[in-house]
């Protein structure tokens, strides 16, 4: 009658989560796992403000997540914890026996990929990477036409993650919280550290798994340059200090290069074009775009075209939202 959810991190993206959860009838926290004591407060206020009794088993101990997925009261493990102990927490609810959800960016090694699928399968029970950017308006759209067959055959796709992140990264509020584990992973490895936003739409719209898969890729990316600039820079603007000579953020060496661009054949000759970038000026985009003998959809801004017969020329739409393409 009720599903029991234990939550794996209730830091920023836990705590948000969380909130959601308390509003689907149905649906209990029973457990929460996290090192930081003053962040069960913000649990607890949590259950105050949406009006529930707070009956949650706490653990608090670097394993606390262990025997969090092992809780007989526990039916679903939601892992919102830190990137590198994301392998771990997922092996732990899936050998469980649980039901198990991971955050963003999901798992992060081959090996722990292979032991998870490995364990799921053996006790029957799923692991889901819970990547939101699949069930946006526009992504939902995409998928729909794709399957009504809008695009015809399609050829090739875009997604990306350029969101200006400086700021969070290096502002004075936010010394050791929101951003600052991902800026230092940053300082320390190369690469798209983010690929599921925007490459999990288009690998929905494009059926990789579900008849297409990847071939292979090629990949590069720019030196970094942003970073060092920005805390150089003279900037009060959102409380961000104008940082002295010997201020840790402007020895700052970023491994990661500022935009990281991949090229993905898939077994079905379909390219797809990735990008990510969180260090330089540019408008927020995750990409959306997908192309096929029959029409194109791009969005940030939406715009979507079909054509009739080849050559006879796109019927363009550019509405404000989605619902009027619906009503075309």
């Amino acid at each position: 009658e009720k599903i029991r959810v234990g939550m794996v991190g209730i830091g920023n993206r836990g705590l948000f989560g969380a909130k959601r959860l308390l509003q689907i009838p149905g649906v209990e926290i029973t457990a929460a796992a996290d090192i930081s004591t003053p962040q069960f407060g913000s649990l607890k206020a949590a259950f105050k403000q949406f009006g529930q009794e707070y009956r949650v088993k706490e653990y608090s101990t670097p394993e606390g997540y262990r025997a969090l997925a092992e809780d007989p009261n526990v039916d679903v493990v939601y892992i919102c914890g830190p990137w590198q102990l994301h392998d771990a927490m997922a092996i732990a609810g899936v050998k469980a026996g649980k039901h198990t959800f991971v955050e963003c960016p999901g798992l992060f090694t081959l090996d722990g990929c292979w032991e998870v699928v490995e364990l799921a399968e053996k006790n029957r029970v799923n692991c889901m990477p819970l990547e939101n950017c699949c069930y946006g308006e526009i992504e939902m759209l995409m998928l729909n036409l794709v399957r009504e067959g809008m695009f015809g055959e399609l050829v090739h796709a875009e997604g990306a993650y350029i969101h200006d992140l400086r700021q969070s990264q290096l502002g004075r509020r936010w010394p050791n919280l929101w951003n600052y584990w991902r800026q230092k992973w940053n300082r320390l490895h190369k690469g798209n550290h983010y690929a599921a936003h925007g490459l999990g739409p288009i690998s929905r719209a494009l059926g990789i798994n579900r008849g297409d898969q990847y071939k292979y890729m090629v990949s590069l990316e720019s030196d970094a340059f942003n970073v060092r600039a920005y805390a150089a820079a003279k900037n009060r603007a959102w409380n961000r200090p104008d940082l002295g000579p010997d201020d840790w953020r402007r020895q700052l060496h970023m491994a990661m290069g500022d935009m990281n661009t991949t090229l993905i054949k898939t077994e079905k000759g379909r390219s797809i074009l990735l990008q990510h970038d969180v260090v330089t000026p540019r408008p927020y985009t995750r990409g959306n775009v997908l192309t096929g003998t029959k029409g194109v959809m791009m969005d940030y801004p939406f715009r979507v075209g079909f054509e009739e017969e080849p050559g006879k020329g796109l019927h363009s739409f550019w509405p404000p939202t989605a619902d009027k393409v619906r009503k075309e």
